[in-house]
Order: C-alpha cells, then structure tokens, then sequence
C-alpha cells in the first residue's frame, strides 16, 4: 500500500479518530481567531485582503529556512480556496 493510498484510509480507532478530530476543530477555531485578529488590526482591508493575509500566516514557516532550496508550504492552500 502506497503512503496516499494509506493516507485515504479512514481512521478505525475511536480513539484516535476523536483526537483527529478534535484537533481540526483546533486549528478551525485557531483560524477563525488569527482572521478576527488581522480583522480588528486591519479594519480598512477589504475581505480579499484579508484572505490574503491569512493565507500568509498559514503559510508561513518561520524558522524552518534553513535549506538554501526553501519553498514556503502549500500544504494549507486547499483550504483557503473558496
């Protein structure tokens, strides 16, 4: 079994299913809050600025430059399409 195959199988442990879970409800709220933040920081962005500079934030790797290859992360980017 390949890891994407592996990666598409559903999650049989109650257990861990439940903290799967838990923390994509995690990061959901912690989504919402950095939004309201860049909102209340930024009250003149429009919404699409404001998207953008989400985007930014759940990108960013700050720390993790250490390769003179750096690329930032796409592994977010799915979820801010709309």
């Amino acid at each position: 079994m390949s890891l994407m195959e592996a990666l598409r199988e559903p999650i049989r442990d109650p257990e861990t299913r439940q903290r799967f879970e838990e923390t994509m409800e995690l990061f959901g709220v912690a989504v919402q809050i950095m939004r309201q933040n860049i909102r209340r920081r930024n009250p003149e962005l429009t919404e699409d600025e404001v998207d953008e500079r989400l985007q930014d934030w759940l990108l960013d790797r700050t720390g993790d430059h250490d390769s003179p290859t750096f690329r930032r992360s796409r592994r977010w980017r799915h979820l801010m399409q709309p």
